[in-house]
């Protein structure tokens, strides 16, 4: 049944006078889901999302900015407690619960534009209070504050289920999360509790009050429970890192067992690259990310980095992305394919096709050595639509480009992997390699990557 929306505004509130911040933060979740008709239920470490009876259009949420705004709040508490004036944390509670009743108060449907407003003012208003504490660059600390509370919330795998088509097509989309590090990062964590042991580098090239946070937050990431959030890139191992399941939900022939087929599967992350104040030790933390990502790969495979950056030359730190990446990837016995989603992806320059142009050497081989196997036609023709893909980006200036080579070759790309895997035989002997799709957050270009993956998928099934 349809959760109430009024009881669980209630609940939001209630967690909120009680300093239980977390929790009203998941029960935010929760009402922005029911909101668009998506019930929310958690089963053994999964958290499934049943989204058959989803509104459409769906109702345009604003619980979002409310939950950014209770993020920045315990992140001040955080600061308070680095800066060593943690009895001035109530007075955050206190304004907290004043604050809620603002949102709380706000009549549906609310406009987001409104509701965006008032988070900004309140979020201004935590970061004047860390002012008037004497707390020196409080907007910077509470920037980075924020990024680590990610560590004070349950991670669990998610399942969204859903209809696609006038047929009820049931589609499942499971996101598993990638938490564990390498035995070598696992000791650059281990030492930040040793006194006996130096720190790693990239650890001592942040601020002391950036090292607070860290230490803090490092015995979470020792115990593998937590996803390591996209932005804090001057630590050591993989950001936002998943794999992506695609399957499609039915009967079998008797009508009583329910089965799974998966229709596609694959891994993506934000980027490998470290943007640590130690330049020196970059490219040493971006070579063990690849290592990590490997063991997450399993034995057997090489690596082909999809990165969806613009480099050598582009924006912001998209060059130094691509340029350490190209190099870990390298020195682990992988491959970079580097398709620029921006606008520079116009520009031949922007983007590197050694890795797709070797996978499509190799697909070629397996081609001519399974000419009669069964299924083969598949994937030849997988390889025929990935050279004329590569065709269309290839070139020296885009002028025009509205579909997006870039991405239409990047979707292709991915399909390689699991569809060598599905056959076995000696193809998977000849081609064994596994897509890791990024971008430097794993957010906006590595979302449309997966989006087009699915809708690709589910159109073929």
């Amino acid at each position: 049944a349809s959760p109430d929306l009024e009881s669980l505004r209630s609940k939001v509130t209630a967690c909120v006078a009680d300093g239980r911040i977390r929790h009203a933060l998941t029960a935010l979740e929760e009402l922005r889901d029911a909101k668009t008709g998506i019930i929310l239920h958690q089963k053994n470490g999964l958290l499934i999302r049943d989204a058959r009876n989803a509104y459409d259009p769906p109702v345009r949420e604003t619980e979002g900015f409310e939950m950014q705004y209770l993020n920045c709040a315990r992140a001040a508490i955080d600061v308070l407690r680095i800066e060593g004036k943690i009895h001035l944390a109530q007075q955050i509670f206190d304004q907290i619960s004043v604050d809620e009743e603002e949102y709380a108060n706000h009549l549906e449907p609310r406009d987001q534009h409104a509701i965006a407003k008032i988070t900004k003012r309140l979020i201004n208003h935590i970061a004047e209070f860390l002012y008037l504490a004497r707390v020196n660059e409080p907007h910077a600390k509470l920037n980075v504050a924020k990024d680590f509370q990610n560590f004070n919330d349950k991670h669990l795998n998610i399942a969204t289920i859903s209809f696609v088509g006038d047929d009820n097509f049931t589609v499942v989309e499971i996101e598993v999360a990638m938490k564990g590090l390498t035995s070598a990062q696992l000791s650059q964590y281990q030492s930040l509790k040793d006194e006996s042991k130096p720190n790693p580098p990239w650890f001592d090239a942040m601020p002391a009050w950036q090292q607070k946070l860290t230490y803090k937050y490092s015995s979470k990431i020792i115990a593998g429970t937590h996803v390591q959030p996209t932005q804090l890139r001057q630590l050591a191992g993989m950001k936002n890192a998943f794999e992506k399941i695609t399957a499609h939900h039915d009967h079998n022939r008797d009508g009583d067992k329910q089965q799974l087929r998966i229709l596609h599967a694959v891994k993506h992350a934000g980027t490998l690259a470290s943007l640590s104040r130690s330049k020196t030790c970059r490219q040493d933390v971006a070579d063990d990310n690849v290592r990590q990502a490997l063991e997450w790969m399993g034995g057997g495979v090489t690596i082909h980095c999809n990165t969806l950056n613009s480099g050598p030359f582009g924006a912001g730190d998209d060059p130094e992305i691509v340029h350490q990446t190209r190099h870990a990837a390298a020195a682990a016995g992988g491959k970079i394919t580097n398709t620029a989603f921006n606008h520079f992806r116009r520009s031949r320059r922007a983007s590197d096709y050694s890795g797709v142009k070797d996978t499509l050497e190799r697909l070629g081989r397996v081609s001519r050595e399974e000419n009669d196997a069964a299924g083969n036609d598949k994937l030849d023709n997988v390889r025929k639509e990935l050279s004329k893909c590569l065709s269309k980006a290839d070139v020296a200036i885009r002028f025009s480009d509205a579909e997006n080579a870039s991405l239409q070759l990047s979707t292709v790309l991915a399909v390689v992997p699991h569809l060598i895997k599905s056959r076995g035989g000696a193809s998977s002997q000849l081609l064994s390699e596994e897509v890791l799709v990024m971008c430097a957050s794993g957010k906006d270009r590595t979302g449309l990557a997966m989006h087009d993956q699915t809708v690709r998928a589910v159109s073929e099934a």
